[in-house]
């Protein structure tokens, strides 16, 4: 591969980075890059991320707690853990955690501690393809309970379930990446991590919903069939303006958000109210999704990656 060298003034000379080792490396305007210079020439590469270390100690801890602590320290974007613990059990539920984050191994253990490392690198992982098969993996939630809603059954919600999890895995991958800052600048990235989260409280609303109705045998009437399916509907309209970054759906759903809140206290007088209140709820989530679209296309108009 040959490039042109630009002289710029009396003395500075430049040249342009191949646009797809750019790309696959995440590299962004502002961003120090590593020179190094060899008998062969000049090697170019990445400035390396931090490695993050922690040592932090269990007590017959409860399995909430331990998924709580490691998904925070995994998500932050520590490289490895050093884990003391009371009991061998425990070792079982931190095993049973890290199935949800990828990337995270257990290298030693012994009866008194555990060492966790991450043992695949993430560099090269694309943010914007795991959002979109966080999308549809949410989008497949939405169907299987409309599915049901229909049938009148709620034979689907295991699959829903199995779904979650796949997508909370994404989203502990992707707030890493965020974190590691291999994606963006850092005010973009305060409104992607809201962006994610709200992707995340979307998916668990309609598992709330779902159990609830389940367990209660819930027979929805029309009202709140037809509002579950809207919800859908503004779901999949949000999701074609992120990947379009099309700020003419975004002010649309604005505008529709406003209609909505207020026929939403008539809509929880129905039969369902719990199930109802779910599906009204993800309304405000919705508006993380709108935000990021908003701040990306600002980002674009203006030619920045802050």
């Amino acid at each position: 591969m040959k490039r042109k060298i630009v002289q710029h003034g009396n003395s500075t000379l430049s040249l342009s980075l191949p646009s797809k080792w750019v790309k696959s490396n995440n590299i962004k305007k502002g961003q120090f890059l590593n020179i190094d210079i060899s008998e062969r020439g000049l090697i170019i590469s990445p400035e390396k991320t931090k490695f993050l270390s922690i040592e932090i100690n269990f007590s017959n801890e409860r399995e909430w707690y331990i998924n709580r602590i490691l998904s925070h320290l995994y998500t932050y974007g520590f490289d490895e853990i050093k884990i003391n613990y009371t009991e061998q059990k425990q070792l079982s539920l931190i095993r049973k955690v890290l199935a949800e984050l990828t990337g995270f191994e257990i290298v030693e253990s012994n009866p008194k501690h555990c060492i966790i490392k991450a043992v695949a690198s993430i560099d090269t992982i694309e943010f914007d393809n795991n959002v979109k098969r966080i999308l549809f993996q949410i989008l497949s939630q939405f169907d299987y309970f409309i599915e049901d809603i229909e049938k009148k059954s709620y034979s689907n919600f295991d699959e829903t379930l199995e779904i979650h999890k796949v997508v909370t895995k994404l989203i502990n991958l992707s707030k890493r990446l965020i974190n590691k800052n291999l994606v963006f600048g850092k005010n973009t990235s305060k409104y992607a991590y809201n962006f994610l989260i709200g992707l995340l409280n979307i998916s668990r609303s309609i598992i709330y919903s779902y159990k609830y109705a389940k367990d209660n045998n819930s027979k929805l009437n029309e009202i709140e069939s037809n509002l579950i399916k809207k919800t859908k509907d503004f779901y999949q309209e949000l999701m074609s303006a992120y990947q379009n970054q099309d700020m003419i759906k975004i002010k649309s759903f604005l505008d529709e958000r406003e209609t909505i809140s207020e026929d939403s206290l008539e809509i929880l007088k129905e039969k369902n109210p719990v199930v109802i209140h779910f599906f009204l709820d993800m309304f405000k989530e919705f508006s993380a999704i709108s935000n990021f679209v908003i701040i990306l296309n600002t980002n674009k108009e203006n030619k920045t990656e802050n």
